[in-house]
């Protein structure tokens, strides 16, 4: 009897070596059921463990893979195993474990490149965060009984401090509690999807902002459909399963409305126009050329390509736009 962990939880990087490693041996003749044996004597975590063995209890049943990990549907998701079912039906199973593989990998390097870019603004904010506790709780408490001996009319600006310092000093705990609480509710909001829809609509009205939504958003759709589409698999489906891998619901529903038309015999390049603001004049160009000269997949991959050069330029603007405006708020405070 195999033990289910607590948390059940893959990591990216679990996935990306599970795909790599499962489609070397497919290709080297291993069967599948062999190839899975090879993780079992792996060090790796209790989850990916446990997915294994069911894994492999459910082959020996004489189930197939994608049945197997669809029991895993949170922690793999819609386009990973819709990409294996395609993969075992059409006979080409390693290349679409090469195809996912892909995907995560480019996912990876963008999160670390996002991650190591917020570094140093982090750092600062941090800094200036700490400077004014430091301020508040440990130098102001002995600079106030001088402040207050000196009976002298005091500037306006250090009213407000002492009010404020003081205010923050004597109600810190309520001040906690309702940051936490304002923190709570809001992740509570964000889970009704109707409010969560429209908070992702707002977030798209934002400048700077929307640009690096679409252009993220982007960047995977067109990986997703390009992929799914050299697989073999028809353009309405590849878009089902693309959209449902966006985390932008107002894109989501956008693009299910797309599908939806497209179903009825609207042309691609009409329904894209129709919502430019959200797909830009280049996307929808080169989706129009792709689709007229038949290889809309190479073109969706190039989009893809180009979308992620995109979006690095765009984080390296907001973050050097971002980085001044920490700097003299950490001056503003200390000058304070």
């Amino acid at each position: 009897m195999t033990n289910k962990p607590r948390f059940l939880k893959i990591s990216r990087s679990e996935k990306i070596f599970f795909c790599q490693q499962l489609s070397l041996m497919l290709r080297s003749g291993i069967s599948l059921l062999d190839a899975l044996n090879f993780f079992s004597n792996q060090n790796i975590s209790k989850s990916f463990a446990y997915v294994i063995k069911i894994l492999q209890e459910d082959l020996n049943r004489g189930l197939s893979i994608n049945s197997s990990l669809r029991k895993f549907q949170k922690q793999f998701g819609d386009f990973f195993i819709n990409l294996i079912q395609i993969g075992e039906a059409s006979g080409n199973l390693a290349q679409n474990l090469d195809y996912i593989a892909l995907v995560l990998r480019k996912e990876n390097e963008a999160r670390n490149k996002i991650i190591s870019m917020l570094i140093y603004p982090a750092f600062i904010f941090g800094g200036t965060i700490l400077l004014s506790i430091l301020f508040i709780f440990f130098v102001f408490p002995r600079l106030l009984p001088v402040l207050k001996e000196l009976n002298v009319k005091l500037p306006l600006i250090t009213k407000i401090f002492i009010a404020v310092s003081t205010f923050i000093l004597n109600k810190w705990p309520f001040i906690l509690i309702a940051l936490a609480m304002t923190i709570i509710i809001f992740y509570l909001l964000l889970s009704i999807r109707k409010i969560k829809f429209y908070f992702h609509k707002i977030l798209l009205s934002l400048p700077i902002i929307k640009n690096i939504i679409r252009q993220s958003t982007l960047v995977g759709f067109c990986r997703n459909l390009g992929l799914l589409m050299s697989s073999g698999v028809d353009i309405i489906s590849s878009l089902e399963i693309s959209t449902s891998t966006i985390n932008n619901l107002y894109y989501r529903k956008t693009l299910t409305e797309i599908k939806d038309m497209l179903k009825d015999g609207h042309r691609l390049e009409d329904l894209l126009n129709q919502n430019i603001r959200y797909f830009d004049p280049v996307f929808v160009n080169l989706i129009n050329v792709g689709e007229k000269s038949g290889n809309l997949e190479e073109v969706l991959l190039h989009l893809a390509d180009y979308y992620e050069d995109t979006l690095d330029n765009s984080l390296k603007r907001f973050l050097s736009i971002l980085e001044p405006v920490i700097l003299m708020l950490m001056g503003v405070v200390v000058a304070f």
